[in-house]
């Protein structure tokens, strides 16, 4: 029976550590893989021929059908690639494409799989599929048209801005920011994502396929991960945004995903973005909520099946 959980992250990283921890408790083998590393610590085969191959690791070699599951946390570009090189570019590409032979193996249950990560990197499309399944969502422009921006930034009486792709924190543009040649210079070098500021509350949703687990966040800060006093407390999670955070992860092709939203005052939900490879540890360390619990569940379903 494969009792083999691979863990995809950085080993210094608090969470993997305590995700190594949690799967050893359950019995099983972890296994923490850093893509950052990949050709350095660690290697990789792969054959076309039986479709499988192996992740050979410390010296020990893991095959990939030995693996029950894979939670993709971080992945980090190769520390030897210099995509400035049109060598290293050339390297960059072989890596990407080595790795992918593992990424793509379909007997892993992947939490979540690259087609979910490449979805979630990719906002607008996501933005659009959400309103498809049924949220509210911003207001948003995105894009680097000058004048359709500047349209935009005058239309709302509070707007954010944040990266079109995501990895850095949202912030409340100030009224000088908000000036005609100010939005030029905001997005003369990059596209940008500028979106209507929605008043209310900070709503975190868990979601583990059906089940659905809520948090809100209290912070005065325009993006809460800035602000080291937040408030975290859990809240309950009305039916039909139950419902609906669960047809979201289902639709974008997660078994697991924390969903942010805005909680209008008048206790309308307003979808921002599906995580598909959430930080936890905090919110379960200052909550008491067990996510550890959940998200282990996921990664050990197959071992619960064949049992049966």
């Amino acid at each position: 029976m494969k009792n083999n959980i691979v863990l995809l992250g950085q080993a210094s990283d608090p969470q993997i550590q305590h995700m190594a921890a949690a799967v050893t408790d359950a019995g099983l083998q972890p296994w923490i893989v850093d893509t950052a590393l990949f050709g350095t610590t660690w290697c990789l085969s792969y054959d076309p021929c039986y479709h499988d191959g192996m992740l050979h690791i410390h010296g020990t070699s893991l095959t990939f059908s030995t693996i029950e599951a894979t939670y993709w946390h971080q992945y980090r570009s190769p520390i030897n690639c210099r995509p400035d090189d049109a060598a290293a570019s050339l390297v960059a590409r072989d890596q990407a494409s080595t790795l992918q032979s593992f990424f793509l193996f379909d007997s892993i249950r992947w939490i979540n799989s690259i087609h979910a990560i490449r979805a979630h990197q990719c906002k607008p499309a996501q933005l659009n599929m959400a309103q498809r399944a049924g949220a509210t969502i911003p207001d948003s422009y995105i894009g680097n048209e000058k004048h359709i921006a500047r349209a935009f930034a005058r239309n709302y009486p509070s707007v954010i801005f944040k990266p079109v792709r995501g990895g850095a924190t949202a912030r409340l543009l100030n009224e000088n920011e908000r000036e005609p040649d100010a939005i030029v210079r905001l997005l003369e070098n990059t596209p940008g994502t500028l979106q209507e500021y929605i008043p209310g509350t900070n709503v975190r949703s868990y979601v583990f396929v059906d089940d659905v687990v809520s948090v809100q966040i209290d912070s005065d800060n325009a993006d809460y991960r800035e602000d080291p006093d937040a408030q975290v407390f859990r809240t309950p999670t009305p039916e039909a945004v139950k419902r609906l955070a669960v047809s979201i992860c289902q639709q974008f092709g997660m078994t697991w995903c924390a969903i942010d939203w805005r909680r209008r005052t008048n206790g309308e939900f307003v979808f921002l973005e599906a995580n598909p490879c959430p930080c936890f540890l905090a919110i379960e360390n200052q909550t008491g909520i067990d996510l550890t619990g959940r998200l282990l569940k996921q990664l050990v379903a197959g071992r619960r099946h064949a049992k049966a």
